[in-house]
C-alpha cells in the first residue's frame, strides 16, 4: 500500500508532496484532488515532489494518457522540483515535463540541496525544507487517504 503525505508552508508559498511504495494513477489523482481542496494550497505555490521512496506502479501507455488529460487542464503552476533517483520514474518524469513544461515547470533532482537551491528559497525556509527532506519515507504532515 502506498503512503502520499504532503505539507503545505503558506508563509513560504511551498507545497511538499512525498510518495513512498508503488504508486498507481489513481494514487497520482487523488494526491491531485485534496492537495488542490486543501485551503491552504495555491496554484502560484512553487513545489517539491519527493519520489525517492517511491515507484510508479503503471506502465508507461495508463500514464501517458494520465498526463495529457492533467495537461488539457491547462491549470498554471509555478515551479516544481522533483527528487527522484531511478531510471524508471525519471523516464516517466521526462514525459510530465514534455507535456507540461509551459504549465507546470519542473526539474529533476537527486539530492535536495540542489532542489532546494533550484526554488531560490530564503536561507531560513531553506533550511526548514532540508530538515523535512532529510528522510523520504518519513511522512509529512497530512496523509492522503
Amino acid at each position: 500500500m502506498p503512503e502520499i503525505t504532503y505539507q503545505i508552508l503558506s508563509e513560504a508559498r511551498l507545497t511538499i508532496v512525498r510518495f513512498v511504495g508503488a504508486i498507481t494513477i489513481d494514487d497520482l489523482a487523488a494526491a491531485r484532488k485534496t492537495i488542490s481542496a486543501d485551503p491552504d494550497f495555491d496554484l502560484s505555490f512553487q513545489g517539491v515532489g519527493d519520489l525517492r521512496a517511491g515507484h510508479y506502479a503503471s506502465d508507461l501507455a495508463v500514464y501517458r494518457a494520465y498526463v495529457e488529460q492533467v495537461a488539457a487542464r491547462n491549470a498554471r503552476s509555478s515551479n516544481w522540483a522533483i527528487l527522484i533517483d531511478t531510471p524508471k520514474e525519471t523516464a516517466f518524469q521526462m514525459i510530465w515535463q514534455s507535456f507540461m513544461e509551459k504549465i507546470q515547470p519542473s526539474k529533476l533532482f537527486i539530492t535536495p540541496e540542489a532542489a532546494v537551491g533550484y526554488l531560490a528559497l530564503d536561507d531560513k525556509v531553506s533550511e526548514r525544507l532540508l530538515g523535512l527532506l532529510e528522510d523520504p519515507r518519513k511522512p509529512l504532515a497530512v496523509r492522503i487517504p
